[in-house]
């Protein structure tokens, strides 16, 4: 007795279901993998963005400190100033000098300055001494930075008007340190920072208009801060 094969209407029906798994299944690992690219450019932006802010805050609230911690805590004199800053509307630049106990006495005095090529944020960190040797170059701190802006809160008030109220409320200013009205000193620094992924997320967005564009098909990360700025009160 001879077996019955397959029809062809049978064949061209299992081909059918065989491709139409094999699409949902395709579809699937497709979108798993979008989604681990997501998860990992959102991580990465993340790390950068922390790290980036956590090294610009340790630097501010190090600024104008003059003590080495030793046996004797010994003062190390800075020159003025302790800190100045430029207003760059979203990628602002400054300098520091602090004295540090993290390194030897002899390399203690610190010049810091943070500065911008292109979407890198760079530091260059030198001893007090090399403050003025140009052939000690910045340093890439972190690339894909888009915002770096500070503004700086002075130990003043100011009365205002604001929704048809008067209020009082300390001095700010964006650029300029020390800022601050005679008699008075920088009492701390407001940072946001705000980087994007260094790969490409197609269909993010991001709510601030002014950065939309630049933040299309990125995803994009940012962290506010106020830093306290003790060492600046006797400047």
């Amino acid at each position: 007795m001879r077996s019955r094969g397959f029809t062809l209407a049978e064949i061209l029906v299992a081909i059918a279901l065989l491709t139409a798994i094999f699409a949902v299944a395709l579809r699937y690992f497709v979108l798993q993998a979008e989604q681990t690219r997501r998860i990992q450019a959102r991580n990465e932006v993340q790390e950068r963005v922390r790290m980036v802010m956590e090294i610009v805050s340790q630097d501010l609230l190090l600024a104008g400190n003059q003590y080495f911690i030793n046996s004797e805590s010994e003062k190390i004199n800075l020159s003025l100033p302790y800190l100045s800053a430029t207003d760059g509307q979203y990628k602002d630049t400054f300098t520091v000098k602090y004295v540090t106990s993290l390194r030897q006495k002899d390399s203690a005095c610190r010049v810091v300055s943070y500065s911008f090529s292109g979407n890198t944020l760079q530091r260059r960190d030198v001893t007090c001494d090399k403050e003025n040797d140009s052939t000690i170059g910045a340093q890439p701190l972190a690339e894909q930075i888009l915002v770096l802006d500070i503004t700086y809160v002075c130990s003043s008030f100011e009365e205002v008007t604001l929704n048809g109220q008067k209020v009082v409320r300390p001095v700010t200013a964006t650029s300029g340190a020390p800022p601050c009205p005679p008699g008075s000193y920088t009492r701390s620094a407001r940072v946001r920072v705000l980087g994007r992924s260094l790969t490409k997320v197609p269909g993010s967005t991001f709510p601030d208009p002014a950065l939309a564009n630049d933040c299309k098909d990125y995803l994009c990360f940012a962290l506010e801060q106020e830093v306290l700025l003790p060492n600046l009160k006797d400047q």
